[in-house]
C-alpha cells in the first residue's frame, strides 16, 4: 500500500500556564523561580519546535527524570498512569492508555494516541499497537516525557486521536557516561540494565537497553469479569513476563545541519493469563518483536527557516515464541504475519513575526504488510 500526503497549517501562539520541571534544572532551582522564569522554560512537542512555556499553544504535562527515580517508575505506562487525565489498565501484556476517561476499548493497547521517541513514532505497525511496558525503554534513558492530551492529528497525523506523548532521551554531557543497574531481590521482579553514552565536539551517542523477568502469580480474576462464571479456579499461575529493549542514537552537528541515526528494538513476551479469550488457561503466551530504525536531518536555513527530514523503518511480527490457547486440549492456534512500512516525512517551518507559525509538510509511506494467518497445531 502506497500512500501520499500533503498537509500545510499555521500555529496560532497562545498564553498558557503549565506546571513543568526542566530536567538540565536542579530540583530545588525550579521551586525557586519566579512565574516569568517558569514562563521562559522550554517545551518541544506541541509546535514542533522548542520555544517558551508562555508561547505554546497547549498545556503540556511534563515527567521528568527527577519525578521517574523518585516514584521509582518500571515503565512509561506507570509514569503515565499518574499525570492528571491520564489512566491506564494492564492486562498484564501491555497498559492501555485512557485519555479524559475515554480509551481505544478491549485490546486497544493505547492505539489511539500517538507515541513516539524524540519526535519519531515507534509503533507497532501492523496494527498499531503502543506497547508502554518495560519493553517500550529503559527508563534511564529518559530526560523527560511531555504529554499532550487532545487531538494532535493536525501536526502528527494518524492515530494521534486522544493525545501526543513524546520521550525525550538524556543527552550527554561528559566524554562518557556510563551506568549499570541490576534488580535481584525481589522475588517477583528481577532484570538488568544499561546505558552508555557520550559527546565530543560535534557528535554524540547514547546507546541503552533492558531485560527483565518478572511474575504475577496469585492475582485473582475480579467477580465482576464476564469471564469468571466459567472458570473455577480464578488464580493466576505459572506467569512470567520477559521484556526486552534496546535503543540506540548517534547524532551529529555541523553550522546549521543536524543528522540523527536512531535504531529502537523491543519484544513483548508474556504468559497472558487475563486475556478475553484463554483467560486463566496457563498456556496464553504472546510475543512480538519489533525493530524501528530512523534517520533525521534537521536544516536551520536562517533564523526563521528551517526544513525537517524524517525517513523511517518499521518491521514487526510476532516471535516464534507466541503460543496462543483457545481452551482445546488437542490443539493451539498459531499467528503468522508481517508489517514493513517505510515513511518519509519532509517539513518547512517559517516562523514570521506576527507571532504565528507556518508548516507545509509532505508525507510518504509504503506499507508492505501480509494478512494474518492462523494454523491450528496439534499437541501431539
Amino acid at each position: 500500500m502506497f500512500r501520499l500526503t500533503i498537509c500545510v497549517c499555521f500555529l496560532a501562539t497562545s498564553l498558557s500556564v503549565s506546571a513543568y520541571q526542566d530536567t538540565d534544572k536542579k530540583e530545588d532551582e525550579i521551586l525557586n523561580l519566579s512565574l516569568e522564569d517558569l514562563l521562559k522554560l522550554k517545551v518541544a512537542t506541541a509546535t514542533k519546535k522548542e520555544q517558551s512555556l508562555s508561547e505554546t499553544p497547549a498545556i503540556i504535562s511534563v515527567v521528568t527524570a527527577q519525578d521517574i527515580k523518585r516514584w521509582n517508575y518500571r515503565s512509561v505506562g506507570e509514569a503515565l498512569s499518574d499525570v492528571p487525565g491520564l489512566y491506564t489498565i494492564n492486562d498484564y501484556v501491555s497498559e492501555n492508555l485512557g485519555v479524559r476517561g475515554v480509551n481505544g476499548g478491549q485490546r486497544a493497547y493505547s492505539k489511539v494516541i500517538k507515541l513516539m521517541i524524540n519526535g519519531v513514532a515507534i509503533p507497532f505497525r501492523a496494527d498499531s499497537t503502543n506497547y508502554l511496558g518495560p519493553e517500550l525503554i529503559n527508563m534511564d534513558s529518559i530526560a523527560r516525557i511531555e504529554v499532550i492530551r487532545g487531538p494532535g492529528s493536525a501536526l502528527y497525523g494518524e492515530n494521534a486521536f486522544l493525545g501526543v506523548i513524546n520521550i525525550i532521551t538524556d543527552d550527554a554531557e561528559r566524554e562518557v557516561e556510563y551506568n549499570l543497574t541490576a534488580s535481584l531481590g525481589n522475588y517477583d521482579r528481577r532484570g538488568v540494565s544499561t546505558r552508555v553514552s557520550g559527546k565530543q565536539s560535534n557528535w554524540s551517542y547514547h546507546v541503552s537497553a533492558a531485560y527483565e523477568i518478572a511474575e504475577y502469580d496469585g492475582l485473582r480474576l475480579p467477580e465482576s469479569a464476564p469471564a469468571s462464571v466459567f472458570i473455577d479456579d480464578k488464580i493466576a499461575k505459572e506467569t512470567e513476563q520477559r521484556p526486552t529493549t534496546l535503543f540506540a542514537q548517534f547524532k551529529s552537528q555541523a553550522d546549521s545541519l543536524t543528522h540523527e541515526f536512531t535504531a529502537h528494538y523491543f519484544l513483548v513476551d508474556s504468559i497472558a493469563e487475563f486475556l478475553d479469550f484463554g483467560t486463566l488457561s496457563h498456556k496464553n503466551r504472546v510475543s512480538i518483536d519489533n525493530l524501528t530504525t530512523a534517520y533525521k536531518l534537521d536544516w536551520k536555513l536562517s533564523d526563521s527557516d528551517e526544513f525537517n527530514l524524517v525517513v523511517t523503518n518499521a518491521k514487526g511480527s510476532p516471535s516464534d515464541k507466541e503460543r496462543l490457547n483457545l481452551g482445546s486440549d488437542l490443539t493451539y492456534p498459531v499467528r503468522e504475519f508481517e508489517s514493513n512500512v517505510t515513511e518519509l516525512s519532509a517539513e518547512y517551518h517559517v516562523n514570521s513575526n506576527d507571532n504565528y507559525d507556518y508548516i507545509l509538510g509532505l508525507d510518504i509511506s509504503r506499507d508492505k504488510e501480509s494478512l494474518i494467518q492462523i494454523f491450528n497445531v496439534n499437541e501431539s
